[in-house]
Parts: structure tokens; C-alpha cells; sequence
């Protein structure tokens, strides 16, 4: 008898040290914003709003599409909603009896409610639910920046005859960029407008989550509104100051008139760089210029005297003779 009860102790034993098969105790994590949740075949998409009155309702709208052929079989269990700070389990439910079947490439949609304690835009709560004998922690708030892959998006900008590479930038994955501005170096031309295609047909949504590396490509434009008429070229206005502050008329412009208002009314420019070939100012340039301090001219004092003008310096501006940006 005493063989048989130490029989049975030792086999005993033997089970509580030997793992069972066929339950996956690991818990697997994801992130509610994660753009590739795929689990077993089945692509998860979460999205969260909530209401807060004395509690706060908390509604998760899943989307889950069977990425594979085959027919599978869908349903969640043990689901809660969990803070993750105090370890309390929220009760949720699923407008879900039981499973469905889910079809390749059929996008089904269901609700899980729970009321929590808190906002999940304040606390960190985490959805727990069991799926074909696994368990899940989706967490209801963003991948932390160090977690995630680091992409680059490299500019291009058409300067005749080719491309030239304006600036290389890096973009956290599934986060969106910030558009890009290039300046010419020589304060001449700049670029504000991407395209995903060499030809630049296809503009670069600024709004577009980042996935995968891009070459982004622009074509260089002048900073200067400009039209050309008997041998003159007009300064007719302004479209884009450089963030220095620092105006440069092209001196390639050979002989210059500066329209009416050519340049007026832009509280980004400090200074001035003009040629020493001025024709004529128009009137009204220089003014409504809140900024700016100093006007260089290329020429002597004389030359500028010269110059047929019906625009009045302003009293504040600095004059500056001799004085060239190139």
C-alpha cells in the first residue's frame, strides 16, 4: 500500500513539472495603433472613442479581415479592459454570440463597450482577450517613438539639367512629416511642393503615415514674381522670403524695373540685395515692411541717386552703397 502512495505522489510530481501541451501561456502585445496587427491570418484594426459622465464609457470599434483563402473561424474570449498602472480588469462586452466565420478578404466589423474608471486618453489601459487558446494585450494608446522603425525620406529638387539631392529627413514609422521647404543656397529659388513621382504628378500627401522610405521630388522656383518686357526685367512681388529674412534680386536679371508694390507689404523680410543695373523703382516698394532694416545696392551712392524712382526710403531702413550678396 505504501508503494502505491508513493507511486502516485511521484507521479504527481512528474505532472506539475512537466509543461502541458497545447496552451500557449505567452501573452502577446500589440499597440492599438500599429497599421500591421495581424494575428493567425486575421488583420485586427482598432479604433477608440469614448463618453465620461459619472464613469466613462469606453467604445473600441474593431475591423478584422481574414487575409488568408481559407475560411476561419472568429471569436473572442476572457475580454477586459485593463489599467494598466492600478491592474484593475474593466468587464467589456462584444456584439459577438458566440463566432462567425470570416472570408478571405471580407472586412467585418464589431463593438466592444466597457465602462472604466478613468479616460483612456489620460490612463493606460490595455484590451486583454483570449483568441484560439492565446492570449492578447491590445494597448489603447500610441507605440512610444523608441519602439518604433526609423525611415528616411529623401528631396529632390529639379535644378536644370537634373536633380540634385536638397536634404534627407527621417520619420518615426506611422508617424507623418512635416513639409519640407528648400532654399537655394544663392537666396534665388526655393521649393514647397513635393511629388512620389519623377515626372510630379502624383503630390505627396503630408497627412500620409509613414511605412516605408520615399523619394520625394520638386522643381526649384524663383523667389521673386518677375515678367520681362523690352530688354527689363519687373519685380512685380514677392513669393517666398528665405527664413533668414534675406531678399536677393538676381543680378542675371540684366537690366530691372521694380513694379508698382514689386515689393511691399511682407513683414518676413530684413534685408535687401539689389543689383547694381536698377532702371527704376515704381511706387510704393519698401513700404508696409515692418522688418525690414537695411537695403544693400551694388552700386555707388551716385548710381543710386541716379536711379528714377517714385518710391520714398523709409526713415528706419539702412542704405548700405557698394554691397553684394554674390
Amino acid at each position: 500500500m505504501k508503494k502505491v502512495v508513493v507511486f502516485i505522489a511521484l507521479f504527481l510530481c512528474i505532472i506539475s513539472i512537466v509543461p502541458l501541451t497545447g496552451c500557449d501561456k505567452k501573452t502577446y502585445n500589440f499597440y492599438f495603433d500599429e497599421l500591421d496587427i495581424n494575428i493567425e491570418g486575421i488583420n485586427f484594426v482598432f479604433n477608440c472613442s469614448e463618453y465620461t459622465n459619472q464613469n466613462t464609457k469606453l467604445t473600441i470599434n474593431l475591423k478584422v479581415k481574414n487575409t488568408q483563402t481559407n475560411d476561419k473561424s472568429f471569436s473572442l474570449n476572457n475580454i477586459k479592459v485593463v489599467n494598466e498602472k492600478t491592474k484593475v480588469a474593466y468587464n467589456a462586452d462584444i456584439n459577438l454570440f458566440g463566432s462567425t466565420t470570416l472570408q478571405y478578404d471580407i472586412i467585418n466589423e464589431f463593438t466592444i463597450t466597457s465602462t472604466i474608471a478613468s479616460s483612456y486618453s489620460v490612463d493606460n489601459y490595455y484590451l486583454s482577450f483570449k483568441f484560439n487558446d492565446k492570449f492578447y494585450n491590445v494597448k489603447l494608446y500610441e507605440m512610444p517613438d523608441e519602439l518604433r522603425k526609423e525611415y528616411t525620406i529623401l528631396f529632390k529638387v529639379y535644378t536644370y539639367p537634373d536633380y540634385i539631392i536638397a536634404n534627407t529627413s527621417t520619420i518615426k514609422e506611422n508617424r507623418t512629416g512635416k513639409n519640407y521647404i528648400w532654399e537655394d543656397p544663392n537666396h534665388l529659388y526655393f521649393c514647397d511642393t513635393w511629388y512620389i513621382d519623377e515626372e510630379r504628378t502624383i503630390s505627396f500627401n503630408w497627412n500620409t503615415k509613414i511605412t516605408h522610405d520615399y523619394t520625394l521630388y520638386g522643381i526649384n522656383k524663383p523667389n521673386l514674381k518677375t515678367s520681362y518686357d523690352g530688354g527689363t526685367t519687373y519685380i512685380n512681388g514677392i513669393n517666398y522670403v528665405p527664413q533668414d529674412g534675406i531678399l536677393v534680386i538676381n543680378k542675371s536679371f540684366g537690366k530691372i524695373s521694380i513694379s508698382n508694390y514689386g515689393i511691399y507689404n511682407n513683414s518676413s523680410v530684413k534685408e535687401i540685395y539689389l543689383p547694381g543695373d536698377i532702371k527704376r523703382i515704381y511706387f510704393g516698394n519698401f513700404t508696409k515692411m515692418n522688418n525690414l532694416q537695411k537695403i544693400h545696392f551694388a552700386g555707388s551712392e551716385e548710381k543710386w541717386n541716379s536711379i528714377e524712382s517714385s518710391t520714398n526710403m523709409p526713415e528706419n531702413v539702412n542704405l548700405i552703397f557698394n554691397s553684394s550678396f554674390y
